[in-house]
């Protein structure tokens, strides 16, 4: 249903982004079509994705330097 007028606008040329710099990808198309189209399915989809884990709310694991793949460790030099 969406994909169509999606493929429609690509074909008559595609929507710019909000600075006017580019054009949208598909995804982006898709999204402000069903914004338009559907503004309650829009806002559960967005609500439900604001309800994520962030990136920072994750766990982190420690890097050392013992991690790094391929790089000599300059104290074991034992020349």
């Amino acid at each position: 249903m969406w994909k169509s007028q999606v493929d429609a606008i690509q074909v008559c040329g595609g929507q710019k982004t909000v600075d006017g710099k580019r054009c949208r990808y598909g995804g982006g198309m898709l999204w402000s079509v069903l914004k338009a189209q559907d503004p309650n399915a829009y806002r559960e989809i967005m609500k439900k994705g604001r309800k994520r884990a962030s990136v920072h709310d994750r766990m982190r694991v420690p890097v050392t330097d013992d991690d790094l793949i391929g790089e000599e460790d300059p104290k074991d030099k034992s020349t």
